[in-house]
């Protein structure tokens, strides 16, 4: 796929960012309710989380609190053999940090503590569940310092990647499930969902954010991010966005939000990082940023 050559364009200024953040986050709160455990819900929550911790706004704080005693502070309903339940554990983990209250963490530990006694390696069979359950895998062994966390991630994330084969390495980018390793969209182009490919990339950035550089695949891990980010930055439109369908941008022409999210999180984190280069992707950031905006 050729690069589309985009103009140069800078980034915008804290103050623009904090603005925008506290605009989008304060307008979801006023149209939704707390809602279940759920991975939709467990997924805001991960932001929501991160710009409480940035801005400091105690509303952002005080929704997730509630959120999480309105469920009990249990996973999610999708149940335990499922990785979206888990989304909810990124926050619950994040805020014990904060708080020690047991409760937070009690239930999303003791069944991720049953899944990793468990020999089963075989639960992630689409892509989007790296995001829900692998940060929370993650979190566990940074918390605990117990590395079988982090074995349990690396065994369910190989199954992904090599056991169905879901990472396509010509392309550098991911099938959505093992249905679609020999589809053909209608340009005739493999198919990469978007959205898809940003559950992982930005599952990658939360996961290392977990990890020591001697953490066990750490760097198989950073490998993935580096591999991953210059294949999506190629695809990026001319506004700043990515399209449902990485390779056929016809099928769904709109620009697609929740994955042009992912990768520009995933990238700005990249480079703040150290772990892409800022002169190869501010441009792409920044450009992102406006398209978004």
């Amino acid at each position: 796929m050729a690069r589309t050559v985009l103009g140069q364009t800078s980034l915008p200024n804290a103050s623009t960012v904090d603005g925008v953040m506290r605009q989008a986050n304060s307008y979801w709160m006023a149209n939704n309710n707390v809602g279940t455990a759920s991975w939709s819900r467990g997924a805001y929550n991960t932001g929501n989380h991160r710009a409480f911790r940035v801005l400091g706004e105690r509303a952002y704080h005080n929704w997730e609190v509630s959120w999480g005693n309105a469920n009990q502070w249990k996973i999610g309903p999708e149940g335990s053999g499922d990785a979206d339940a888990y989304a909810c554990g990124q926050t619950y983990i994040d805020l014990y940090g904060m708080d020690l209250q047991p409760l937070y963490l009690a239930n999303v530990k003791s069944n991720i503590d049953a899944l990793v006694a468990s020999p089963a390696t075989n639960g992630w069979t689409w892509i989007d569940a790296f995001y829900m359950q692998g940060p929370t895998l993650a979190r566990l062994g940074n918390l605990t310092g117990d590395t079988n966390y982090y074995a349990k991630l690396w065994f369910m994330y190989d199954y992904m990647k090599t056991g169905l084969g879901l990472f396509d390495p010509t392309a550098s980018l991911w099938y959505r499930d093992d249905t679609y390793t020999n589809a053909v969209a209608a340009n005739g182009q493999k198919v990469f969902w978007s959205r898809g490919n940003g559950w992982v990339f930005a599952g990658l950035a939360r996961a290392l954010q977990q990890m020591s550089t001697n953490a066990p695949h750490y760097q198989d891990y950073v490998t993935m991010f580096q591999t991953m980010a210059p294949a999506i930055k190629a695809l990026q439109g001319t506004d700043g966005m990515w399209r449902s369908s990485l390779y056929d941008t016809n099928q769904f022409p709109n620009p697609e939000t929740s994955g042009t999210g992912l990768f520009t999180y995933g990238m700005g984190w990249g480079v703040r990082n150290g772990l892409l280069p800022a002169a190869d992707y501010t441009n792409t950031i920044s450009l992102a940023w406006q398209g978004l905006t």
